[in-house]
């Protein structure tokens, strides 16, 4: 993987304002291992997403995320992206309720596992794993060799999924992104499929 050279131009913006949230959290992933993909209820129906889907996921990622660096909480967008991205979710008797999705780049053979999202009431159910357990099954059926995915670094559930599935950590972006709800650090992970 290459690595990252930020350049800043404010001593404030170079440094996070929630540091020891971010160490925390790293700290609390050291005891973290891989663990099994556990089956989901029968009430819970996982798929790949389709064009028809994309106002449901505007929706949840509408109630999801506040702020997004790319403009996901529309419905146009989100069809237009399909042409190079795949989507999976899951839902509860045709509620949406949870996605993710792998933007692929084939020219270098890779994907990006981003957008991920599940409502409050279905978070710490582990959902988020089976949707990238088939995001990686669909990439490797498409020799995709390598994902990576940009984790927030104040989110204990995201970097644990990925850690649990076997992720690489591989550093912190300071304040790269204006996500959920203000300026945040990303954490980096990847994985060779």
């Amino acid at each position: 993987m290459h690595g990252f050279f930020p350049y800043f131009l404010t001593r404030e913006r170079r440094e996070s304002h929630f540091h020891i949230e971010e160490t925390t959290i790293l700290r609390d992933l050291d005891t973290v291992h891989a663990k099994p993909i556990s089956s989901l209820p029968t009430q819970y129906q996982i798929r790949k997403a389709t064009l028809s889907d994309s106002s449901s996921l505007a929706v949840l990622y509408q109630n999801t995320f506040p702020i997004y660096p790319v403009p996901i909480h529309h419905e146009r967008y989100i069809s237009e992206s399909m042409k190079d991205t795949v989507y999976y979710c899951i839902e509860i008797e045709g509620d949406m309720i949870s996605a993710a999705s792998a933007e692929i780049n084939r020219v270098d053979c890779n994907a990006e596992i981003t957008d991920c999202a599940t409502l409050k009431k279905y978070r710490s159910l582990g959902l988020l794993k089976n949707i990238l357990n088939e995001l990686e099954e669909e990439l490797k059926g498409m020799n995709i060799p390598v994902v990576y995915s940009l984790a927030r670094a104040l989110s204990l559930g995201m970097n644990k999924s990925l850690k649990q599935l076997g992720y690489e950590y591989h550093g912190k972006l300071v304040n790269n992104c204006y996500i959920y709800d203000k300026l945040e650090s990303m954490n980096i992970w990847s994985k060779c499929l």
